[in-house]
């Protein structure tokens, strides 16, 4: 019925078998990682515990922030997205004629909308252009789980994508 080619799926699959048997029905149905976040972090935790004996697992929910905010001080330094914004706002270009003439060819890619810059996509609607702080928090964000499961680094700028981010 199934194959596994891991070792430790191959014990996996030898457990289920086994506890198919004690059943009178059984059906197995694959669910999306996305809809299944909780299971899945259990089960990640399960996994990580050296005597598997130990069933009982407490999740503490917090309804309240228990760090104390603080003010931030904000940067505004230039970025990649300086010379596009000067460029739609103002009208400016650089001196070197070859960087203004790709400034503006790179320009007709981008917006300004209320004073934000997006990016025009064929395949999303508008994507938001962050500056580094809040790329590097956004990735973190996603990272940490509070949009979904732990991933790798190809897939974090993917969900920022989907999210409306460039």
């Amino acid at each position: 019925m199934y194959e596994a080619k891991e070792e430790s799926m191959i014990q996996y699959l030898q457990q289920i078998t086994y506890l198919r048997t004690k059943f009178h029905n059984c059906q197995i149905i694959q669910i999306p990682r996305e809809e299944n976040a909780k299971a899945d972090s259990l089960s990640k935790l399960a996994s990580s515990l050296e005597d598997c004996r130990v069933r009982h697992i407490t999740i503490h929910y917090l309804h309240e922030v228990r760090t104390p905010l603080a003010v931030q001080p904000i940067t505004t330094g230039e970025d990649c997205r300086t010379p596009i914004i000067k460029w739609i706002e103002e009208g400016l270009l650089p001196e070197n004629r070859w960087e203004a003439a790709r400034l503006k060819t790179r320009a007709t890619r981008f917006t300004m909308q209320k004073h934000t810059l997006y990016k025009k996509s064929y395949t999303h609607p508008l994507l938001r252009c962050l500056s580094i702080e809040e790329g590097t928090h956004i990735l973190q964000e996603i990272h940490s789980g509070c949009c979904g499961a732990h991933a790798g680094t190809w897939i974090l700028p993917n969900k920022a994508l989907r999210a409306g981010y460039f």
